[in-house]
């Protein structure tokens, strides 16, 4: 037994020494995992790599190890973002001239005589409680509520490029467009539905914490059409909001200079007033002397 026993000392003694060896070999050189390919940087996630560059998100989960590939990193992003930059403006503006087509086209074809005919057919009168949300929607989207003018078919809106369409229409299709976004990854990804609301937010804020990625290269792709075209989405309502906000500010202005020189008007007419010809009782007015030689002559 004792010979027994020392053998197996010996056997795992080796076993340790062996490990020990295989744990140091394995902190110097890491092996790569079972799942992934020979090739760590294939052309998809180089691909998605870039695009997490340009937009700014910065996922974190694939990064440069070299010193040449961060320099190259380096260069691309001061090339990449500007051009993506100017891209999302124009797709800003693009979204807004899409919807606006489709805001006039709408209401236009509500303003139509044949359209009219079919409100105002019996069975198809619009309940109370549908025109009471209307009245508000309107209230939200204009600031008072709209009689529809048959009379003006062409509508109130111009298609431009300017930003002036109504928060609340921006808004809603923003939100639309990610409520989809989360109904799509809950199906590529094992994710909850508030898991993927999480991503496509913290994804289309720019802020990119990288907790949640998508795993599968064709995925990835699609997360990068679809995070572009929300980055368009996201520019444009904060566009829309700031030039609403400018406008409140400069009418807000405007009203507060129109009210301080209304102010002064009335201080500088009330100052005249006062001036002119205005003897306080039980004050005598002395006559000068010229005037007294005067009357003394004409005696």
């Amino acid at each position: 037994k004792s010979q027994g026993s020392r053998s197996a000392l010996w056997e795992m003694q080796d076993l340790l020494i062996a490990y020990d060896r295989y744990v140091k070999k394995l902190a110097i050189a890491p092996e790569p995992a079972a799942d992934e390919t020979e090739y760590v940087w294939t052309f998809w996630k180089a691909m998605f790599f870039c695009s997490t560059i340009t937009t700014t998100i910065g996922y974190g989960h694939i990064s440069p190890n070299t010193n040449a590939g961060r320099a190259l990193t380096i260069v691309y992003a001061i090339l990449g973002i500007p051009i993506f930059l100017i891209l999302m403006a124009d797709f800003g503006k693009l979204f807004t001239r899409l919807l606006k087509s489709l805001f006039v086209f709408f209401k236009r074809l509500y303003r139509t005589a044949t359209c009219r005919r079919v409100r105002n057919h019996p069975q198809v009168q619009t309940p109370a409680g549908v025109r009471r949300i209307r009245d508000c929607w309107g209230y939200v989207c204009h600031g008072k509520t709209q009689e529809v003018d048959v009379e003006d078919p062409q509508g109130d809106y111009m298609v431009d490029d300017n930003f002036n369409l109504p928060i609340s229409l921006a808004l809603l299709i923003l939100l639309i467009y990610i409520f989809v976004g989360c109904i799509i990854y809950t199906f590529w990804e094992s994710w909850t539905y508030f898991e993927a609301f999480y991503f496509i937010f913290i994804s289309m804020t720019t802020i990119g914490f990288g907790d949640y990625v998508p795993q599968h290269p064709a995925f990835m792709m699609m997360t990068t059409v679809y995070l572009v075209f929300g980055l368009a989405l996201t520019a444009m309502c904060i566009n829309i909001i700031q030039e609403k906000l400018s406008d409140t500010f400069r009418r807000a202005s405007e009203k507060l200079k129109d009210t301080m020189a209304e102010l002064m008007a009335a201080a500088t007419i009330g100052e005249e007033e006062k001036e002119p010809n205005e003897v306080e009782e039980g004050h005598k007015v002395e006559v000068a002397g010229v005037h007294v030689t005067k009357e003394k002559e004409d005696d």
